[in-house]
């Protein structure tokens, strides 16, 4: 293992139809967080102009060796979480063959959350992600995956937060639901009124028994907002977020 890939070492950056925004992870830095950059998209849906701005962004964020995580959410995505817990391989095999059949999930994560297993159903074009995937390789990025931004910022704010909205890019915004730190449901969102980037964190007592089974998006989209007007007045402090306002 090279130096500049060694445990601790990261990229992350958040990929948008106009914008890049990235961060550089140094495990000897105090703050862990060694350098961060914004690089604007000059012509969205170009590939050469994606191309270009992610080698701009590796640029700025000193051109780095270490595995890098892309996280994005387009419009019209949407997530929710399903619990395999204790399911055997072929057994998990089927609910995703059911998942895909009922309501044309072919993109799955599984997260592992102490003695419970929950899988992550994903709607979005599963092609054009892994197009994302192929242009940051292209720009000099390594072990490079490409993860919904709702599971990275489920990282990085305190397991109190149980409500966010993240207003990447005009158009691309989500409101995402979470318990412990652990995705629930996510949903796209219209970012009319509302500047970006910026990010708002609420944290109250939910009830996660709302999204129990998996629902079709219409009925999604009601539930989290359900839990959006629940929590509108509750702050949560602690996050440990990196772009953004709060």
């Amino acid at each position: 293992m090279t130096a500049a890939a060694r445990r601790g070492d990261g990229v992350g950056v958040e990929y948008t139809h106009t914008a890049l925004r990235g961060v550089r992870l140094d495990r000897d830095d105090p703050d862990r967080v060694h350098a961060i950059a914004d690089v604007p998209i000059l012509t969205p849906g170009d590939e050469r102009s994606v191309v270009d701005a992610l080698v701009r962004l590796r640029g700025e964020l000193g051109n780095p060796e270490a595995p890098t995580r892309v996280g994005t959410f387009p419009p019209g995505a949407s997530l929710q979480r399903v619990d395999v817990t204790g399911l055997t391989g072929p057994e998990l095999n089927g609910r995703r063959a059911e998942l895909e059949g009922a309501f044309g999930i072919t993109s799955t994560m599984l997260i592992d959350d102490g003695p419970r297993r929950w899988l992550l159903t994903l709607l979005w074009d599963a092609a054009a992600i892994r197009s994302i995937e192929g242009l940051a390789e292209r720009a000099g990025f390594v072990d490079v995956a490409v993860e919904p931004s709702p599971v990275a910022i489920g990282r990085v704010v305190t397991p109190a937060t149980t409500w966010v909205r993240r207003d990447a890019a005009d158009g691309e915004a989500f409101r995402l639901v979470l318990g412990a730190g652990v995705p629930i449901a996510a949903i796209s969102a219209d970012t009319v009124g509302r500047v970006h980037p910026d990010l708002a964190l609420r944290g109250a007592p939910i009830s996660s028994v709302l999204f129990d089974g998996h629902v079709e998006a219409g009925e999604l989209a009601a539930l989290v907002q359900r839990v959006a007007d629940g929590v509108a007045d509750e702050g949560v402090d602690g996050a440990e977020v990196v772009f953004g306002g709060r």
